[in-house]
């Protein structure tokens, strides 16, 4: 079963490097941006529908704007700052907005 998966996952990541190599330079720039209009589309829904997500959303953009702008932790590479962002937010709102089960809530 691991096989099938990693194959389709390789074997779309070869199609994608092959067909892009098509593609103009300016339509390859702009694909840069899908990625983060992917997670937005993903994460917007779901801060719509709960405020715990949405207060773990701005905990998260917080924290990216505290490395953004504070001198020393601007240096930190972009993926180090998105791994720290994510475990640290998911850490607080899991602690301060846990989930209850259907159990807890009756």
């Amino acid at each position: 079963l691991i096989l099938c998966a990693f194959s389709g996952w390789v074997g779309g990541t070869a199609l994608g490097v092959f067909a892009s190599s098509f593609l103009p330079s300016t339509v390859r720039s702009a694909l840069g941006i899908a990625l983060y209009a992917m997670f937005i589309a993903i994460i917007i829904p779901a801060a719509r529908e709960s405020k715990p997500v949405t207060k773990v959303v701005l905990i998260s953009v917080i924290i990216s704007c505290i490395f953004f702008f504070v001198p020393v932790l601007n240096l930190l590479s972009k993926g180090w700052v998105i791994i720290i962002c994510g475990v640290v937010s998911s850490a607080v709102g899991a602690a301060f907005f846990p989930l209850r089960s259907e159990e807890e809530s009756a």
